[in-house]
């Protein structure tokens, strides 16, 4: 009798201490960043930093692009949308760092591509509505969840662009109903990609 309650005790801690072990690493995977110099530059400009992380990045993300570093910031607007009372444009800016420009340029160019590791929201929404620019190793992409802020997002994502120091290249689509085909070239400006429906 002892001994069973002696086995059951020490499965109860065993299972504690697994919950508590998982708990740190979720955690530890969105840990709270300051702002940036791009997102201080963005609350400069009439947007309220609302959260600010530090994100792991996935194993898929590191295969694939072979990024070093995340951070994720969400912003909502100061000010409603021209015409509204209560629509406050809302966007996450992405900042994300790679081994080198190459491997930068590459992600850009590949910003809509389908992620294994997010939700059905994500891969068919959210990933579309994504404009960003590169400088140097650095990928910066703004991203809505609202249709009714896309357009707002891409002006913002221009505006930043060209007040940003080094911005080399961006990466838009302007149509969020079409999907992105692989871009043939870069350009030195913010640029659109609106390509046919492609099989992920």
């Amino acid at each position: 009798m002892i001994r069973s309650q002696n086995l059951q005790v020490a499965g109860v801690t065993l299972a504690l201490l697994f919950a508590g072990c998982h708990a740190k690493r979720s955690i530890e995977t969105r840990q709270q960043s300051p702002l940036t110099p791009v997102a201080q530059e963005v609350q400069r400009r009439g947007y309220h930093a609302k959260e600010s992380l530090i994100i792991e990045p996935t194993s898929w993300e590191i295969s694939t692009f072979r990024v070093r570093s995340k951070r994720s910031f969400s912003f909502r607007a100061d000010q409603p949308q021209p015409g509204t009372r209560d629509y406050f444009c809302r966007f996450l800016l992405f900042e994300e760092t790679y081994d080198s420009a190459a491997d930068a340029r590459y992600r850009l160019a590949h910003l809509h591509l389908r992620s294994p590791d997010d939700d059905a929201q994500v891969n068919e929404y959210d990933r579309i509505m994504r404009s960003g620019f590169r400088v140097g190793n650095q990928v910066y992409f703004l991203q809505t969840d609202a249709i009714i802020f896309w357009d707002e997002v891409q002006r913002f994502a221009k505006e930043l662009f060209s007040a940003t120091p080094g911005a080399e290249v961006a990466c838009a689509i302007s149509n969020p109903n079409k999907r992105l085909e692989r871009p043939r070239r870069e350009r030195a400006s913010l640029v659109s990609y609106v390509g046919r429906a492609a099989q992920a």
